[in-house]
C-alpha cells in the first residue's frame, strides 16, 4: 500500500541528470520499504499510484539503498524500473498494523534525564 508519495524532482550531477521519484510502501504486515523510480520510470508511473491503495508490484529490483540519503528501511528499497509491473488490487489492510502508541510528554519527563536523547 502507498504510505506515502515524494514529489517528482529533478536532480543533476557530475554523472546523470533526470527526474527521480521516491515513495514510502507498507506490506500487510507493516513493514515499510522506500520505493524509487528515475527517469522513464518516472514517466510510466505518474499518475498510476495513489496514496492508501494497494499494488501488486513485480520485476523490480531490490538493493542496499545508498547510505548518503535517508531510507525508511535500513538494508532494502525497491527500484521501480520500466520493465516493473504494477497492477492495483483490492487487497485491504488492518488498521492497527499503522497505529501508535503515544505518551504525554510529561509522562515521559518523569523518566529520562534532560537533554538526554530519546530514540
Amino acid at each position: 500500500m502507498v504510505l506515502r508519495q515524494g514529489t517528482i524532482e529533478t536532480f543533476n550531477n557530475v554523472q546523470n541528470n533526470g527526474r527521480i521519484w521516491k515513495m514510502i510502501l507498507v506490506d500487510n504486515m507493516g513493514t515499510k520499504i522506500q520505493a524509487v523510480m528515475f527517469n522513464e520510470a518516472v514517466r510510466k508511473f505518474e499518475g498510476i499510484f495513489q496514496h492508501s491503495k494497494a499494488y501488486l508490484i513485480s520485476n523490480g529490483t531490490v538493493k542496499k539503498p545508498n547510505e548518503k540519503f535517508t531510507n525508511v528501511h535500513p538494508s532494502l528499497e525497491l527500484v521501480l524500473q520500466p520493465h516493473t509491473d504494477v497492477r492495483e488490487t483490492t487487497s485491504t489492510f488492518d488498521a492497527h498494523i499503522f497505529a501508535h502508541e503515544f505518551v504525554k510528554f510529561k509522562k515521559v519527563q518523569k523518566h529520562i534525564e534532560i537533554n538526554s536523547y530519546v530514540g
